[in-house]
Formats: structure tokens, C-alpha cells, sequence
């Protein structure tokens, strides 16, 4: 397995991905491409098979308050924004899922994460994502559910 960055080249091919694993709720080239010129996108990255076939994607932005603010509780209106990053979306084709390959990604962008010294992630998952609550759950992070703020 390898993790590269992403180019526009393969935004067709990760909005495929997505949209076999979110259908409607799925972001589209339209909006990957914003995350590709963000200034606040962090990493974008995609993860790729030993045949360097695309399976998957991550998305992790600067936390700032301007994109933020509004979806927060309210128990961290008072956060500083320059402590913390947003996990946008971690996806994996289904075949690919429950390989401990998630778990990796995770440790991997929290190592990322840390040597730029932001050492909190904030992250929305709907109560409805089974899988990714307990990918979550299972590395220590604490969620956020998105149905409930």
C-alpha cells in the first residue's frame, strides 16, 4: 500500500469510490476539486493497492473558524482553532474495509498531524456510519456525531 497526493487527474475516480459508499451523500468531483485548491486543506491524499490502483482517499483541513464555527456544539465555542484539524472524509472501497487499513490511515495522519504540531482532530460522522464510528472508536478518538449537534 502506498499514500500520495492526490492531483486532479484522479478526482473522477475517488468521486467514483465515494459515490459507491455514500451515493447521494457523496461529495462529487465538484467539491473534491475545492479541497484540492483550499488553502486550508492540510492533506489530501490518496491510498493506493499494490497495483497502484486507487482505493481509497483522505481529507484533512486546518480548522478555522470562518468554516466551522456554525457546526461546533456549543460546549467548544471556546476552542482555539490553531490547536485543531478536520478529518473531511477517510473513504475505502468496501472490498478494502475492515483489512485494519482505516486504523492505518488514521495513525498515519495523526503522526502527519502532530509533526506540524496540531495534536487534536475534530471529526463529523452520522450516527447511521456503523463502520466508521467504530474505525473511530477503535483508534481513541472522541465523536462528535453529526445527527446530534
Amino acid at each position: 500500500m502506498k499514500i500520495k497526493d492526490v492531483t486532479s487527474d484522479d478526482l473522477f475516480k475517488l468521486a467514483e469510490i465515494e459515490n459507491k459508499i455514500f451515493g447521494v451523500n457523496s461529495f462529487g468531483v465538484y467539491v473534491l476539486n475545492e479541497y484540492l485548491e483550499k488553502d486550508t486543506t492540510l492533506y489530501f491524499q490518496k491510498i493506493l493497492n499494490e497495483k497502484n490502483e486507487i482505493i481509497g482517499f483522505f481529507i484533512v483541513s486546518k480548522l478555522n473558524k470562518e468554516n466551522y464555527e456554525d457546526i461546533l456544539p456549543k460546549s467548544l465555542s471556546n476552542i482555539n482553532f490553531d490547536e485543531y484539524a478536520h478529518l473531511d472524509n477517510i473513504v475505502l472501497k468496501e472490498e478494502y474495509q475492515n483489512k485494519g487499513i482505516g486504523s492505518y490511515i488514521l495513525k498515519y495522519l495523526i503522526d502527519l498531524l502532530k509533526k506540524r504540531g496540531l495534536f487534536k482532530i475534530i471529526l463529523e460522522v452520522s450516527t447511521e456510519n456503523a463502520k466508521a464510528i467504530k474505525l473511530y472508536t477503535k483508534n481513541i478518538l472522541t465523536l462528535l456525531l453529526n445527527d446530534q449537534l
